[in-house]
């Protein structure tokens, strides 16, 4: 098993590590139906893309997802499919609101991220949001979180074993 310590977001713009503007008005503009979109990107956008070999749950055959900030500062982002446009979730760094979590993943996917305990790289850990009515009804799954290799950008949904872990999680500083 390789325990993961997870860094900072990687995101078009840098990030301060403390979320000044997250507030219930934040995350309401990305409550479906009101979620700010970058719909048209062109040439110079330069948004980070993040390859997932084996897809995701539910969406094997997705493999190519960007990382879009759907705030200023940043923490809030939006990982989108690049081969399906509908294909959209919204993921915070796990390093901002859980500063402990430190998941477990076992050594394949480890090794199939580039992750292994003596690799020298930092793993980047998103956790999916489940956005609610307010920021206090927002929760996050710690059961699966999104693992970034934060040098190549493979990246990976990795389901844990560790039934201690939240499905649902409240999402709060």
């Amino acid at each position: 098993m390789t325990t993961l310590t997870a860094t900072a977001p990687v995101v078009a713009t840098p990030v301060p590590m403390t979320p000044p503007g997250l507030t219930t008005a934040a995350m309401m503009n990305v409550r479906e139906g009101e979620r700010v979109h970058v719909t048209a990107m062109t040439e110079t956008d330069v948004l980070p893309v993040v390859e997932m070999p084996d897809g995701l749950p539910g969406f094997p055959d997705l493999h190519s997802f960007v990382l879009v900030p759907l705030e200023e500062s940043g923490l809030i982002q939006e990982l989108r499919s690049l081969e399906d446009d509908a294909v959209r979730f919204v993921v915070v760094p796990s390093v901002v609101f859980y500063p402990d979590y430190a998941p477990e993943i076992d050594d394949v996917t480890a090794d199939k991220l580039g992750l292994s305990e003596d690799a020298d790289t930092d793993p980047l850990v998103l956790l999916v949001v489940t956005v609610g009515d307010t920021l206090a009804e927002s929760t996050v799954n710690l059961l699966a979180p999104v693992v970034i290799n934060s040098s190549t950008r493979v990246a990976a949904q990795v389901v844990l074993d560790d039934t201690s872990l939240a499905l649902r999680a409240p999402l709060s500083l």
